[in-house]
């Protein structure tokens, strides 16, 4: 698709050099010039994200015609309203033009401001100049030689701003104060740009990233939040404080979500239930994903395992009994299905058959796969679960045993194993299971390593 010509403003601002305090002058600005920005197609953008899928050209046209004809009047409010109005309806071949321009009239406004000595205006407007410029410029949109001129000069505008204000730039206490009241407010952007400030210097703090990544999800632009929503976790799993690692991965796959990447999102799902298995979220996400898999492939037996798996945990054993059920029925019918979902399907069986203390059931759930597979870590470890759940710890230990002979490092059976240990009432017989413990798997440094804590702590 092709744009018909239109004017593009390189409107340059030059710094506000600052001279004595509360005396301010204003450098010239530079002249107007024109450019064919709104020309350019699409792929002279790169991959641009189609945020507005509802673009229309007549409309486009006729509201970028009137910003245009009341940024050169000086008339900058109404220039932004049509411009706004623009974009809303923009065709993605033409976002870097009206984003340029609408950058522009409210830098424009906002020297007015600063000539008039309203401060908070100006700092308010140069915000949304940079907001559009920088914050929120789309992922993978190219910034041309004009772009880069004009987001130098917003950042600059914006800096001498916050001295004209009083305001450190450097403060990151004071960025996240004025975002927290400008969200308050239901200022979204000029927000943005404050957690943007305090994100940018300390790329690890969690905090200001979730905002972002919630900010932009307001304002409709998912490419950002998915950026700023993986930030969040990077800043969680670095042990910065102030967020749930589970919440940040769930808005993390929301996002992913509604950018079309389903597979990573059911990951960050999967991932939060991993940390919180109760979260509500991550289920009902996981539901829905898996009734939509399920509406458009009603034989798909990872929809209908996977859809079980969440009932299971949503305690709504019934659905889940059904749909283990139905992934058992079309894996038996599709030969591509490997041997291992089916041993999977048949071990879900036998927890949920566990959960409700149907313990035969789950126990046969368990030995039709071990019959196929003896070594099996997942079905001797359920096994042994059971086991150590109905009082028969000999055999429990037997099947713990099993467990790691076939996988050293299995974590939750050598805690399961060493807690069974630990908990008998002999200390003699405490001691010497220890021992036995550690004498069988001497190559296990983790085992090791808990083996010594534990005499180091009875000998104390």
């Amino acid at each position: 698709m092709q744009l018909n010509h239109h004017q593009g403003f390189q409107v340059i601002f030059s710094r506000k050099a600052l001279s004595l305090p509360l005396v301010f002058s204003v450098a010239a600005l530079l002249a107007l010039g024109q450019a064919s920005i709104c020309v350019m197609a699409q792929q002279d953008y790169g991959q641009v994200p189609d945020y507005n899928a509802t673009g229309n050209i007549d409309e486009y046209s006729k509201y970028y015609e009137q910003g245009t004809q009341a940024f050169y009047a000086s008339q900058y409010t109404q220039a932004i309203e049509a411009f706004e109005k623009a974009l809303a309806v923009a065709p993605d071949p033409s976002l870097p033009a009206i984003y340029n321009n609408l950058a522009t009239a409210y830098m424009r406004r906002g020297n007015y401001y600063h000539d008039h000595r309203q401060e908070p205006n100006a700092l308010n407007d140069y915000r949304r100049g940079y907001f559009y410029l920088e914050t929120a410029w789309p992922e993978g949109m190219e910034r041309k030689e004009l772009h880069e001129k004009n987001r130098k000069t917003a950042r600059e505008n914006l800096n001498i701003a916050y001295q004209n204000m009083g305001i450190n730039p450097a403060d990151k206490a004071k960025h996240l104060e004025m975002a927290k009241q400008l969200r308050m407010q239901g200022k979204f952007p000029e927000a943005i740009v404050e957690y943007a400030q305090a994100l940018d210097l300390d790329k690890k703090d969690p905090i200001p990233a979730k905002a972002l990544g919630d900010l932009f999800n307001v304002v409709n632009l998912p490419e950002k939040s998915k950026k700023y929503y993986a930030m969040a976790v990077g800043g969680v799993e670095t042990g910065k404080s102030g967020i749930a690692e589970d919440e940040a991965l769930v808005q993390l796959g929301n996002a992913q979500y509604k950018t079309g990447e389903i597979d990573k999102a059911v990951s960050n799902f999967d991932k939060a239930l991993s940390i919180n298995p109760s979260n509500a979220s991550a289920l009902n996400m996981l539901e829905k994903i898996w009734l939509n898999e399920i509406k458009f492939n009603p034989t798909s037996v990872l929809g209908h395992a996977n859809l079980g798996s969440v009932y299971q945990k949503k305690k709504m054993y019934d659905q889940a009994y059904q749909q283990y059920n139905a992934a058992e029925h079309f894996a038996a019918q599709d030969p591509k299905t490997s041997f291992d979902t089916k041993k999977l399907i048949r071990l879900n069986l036998g927890t949920l058959f566990q959960e409700q203390k149907n313990y035969q059931l789950a126990l046969q759930a368990y030995e039709t796969v071990l019959q196929t597979d003896p070594n099996s870590p997942l079905a001797n470890y359920y096994k042994a679960t059971l086991l150590q759940e109905t009082g028969n710890t000999d055999g429990a230990i037997q099947s713990y045993n099993r467990v790691l002979s076939a996988d050293p490092t299995y974590k939750p059976a050598q805690e399961k194993m060493l807690g069974m240990i630990k908990q008998q009432s002999d200390p003699a017989k405490v001691a010497s299971g220890l021992k036995q413990y550690a004498d069988r798997f001497p190559g296990n440094a983790t085992v090791q390593a808990q083996i010594g804590e534990e005499f180091h702590q009875r000998d104390r």
